[in-house]
């Protein structure tokens, strides 16, 4: 009588048993899940500014090197391709007839349509170049 009593009450668990176990294991996941999403986004944001970042670096030294030998060309550019999907835009804004402001906006083409709007843009960078002449 006592092995039967036993083999009645050890079936397993009841229903409410595994839906309970079930909603509290996805309530305790739930912002494991967000935190996980959302440190993929900051990642992806923040590897496109790194990239924007550096491809401005470069566009910016070439600039100065150009500004060298002509220092009074107009170096302005407007959605110029430089690395995969990444555009470029260079202001030249001419100061004094030795002093010239230069900015370099780079961003990402999120849209494909070949140019850099305002919402594209990752990384300004301004510069001041002097003649040297």
């Amino acid at each position: 009588m006592r092995n039967a009593r036993w083999r009645r009450e050890s079936r397993g668990f009841t229903l409410t048993e595994v839906l309970a176990a079930v909603v509290l294991t996805a309530v305790a996941l739930l912002p494991v899940l967000h935190a996980l999403v959302s440190s993929q986004v900051v990642g992806a944001r923040t590897e496109r500014a790194t990239v924007a970042l550096a491809l401005a670096v470069k566009r910016t030294e070439s600039i100065r090197a150009a500004a060298r030998t002509s220092f009074s060309t107009n170096l302005s550019t407007s959605s110029e391709p430089l690395s995969g999907s990444y555009l470029c835009t260079v202001q030249d804004g001419q100061e004094s007839s030795t002093l010239k402001s230069i900015k370099v906006l780079v961003g990402y083409d999120a849209n494909g349509d070949g140019t850099l709007a305002a919402g594209e843009v990752d990384i300004v960078l301004d510069s001041m170049i002097a003649s040297r002449g």
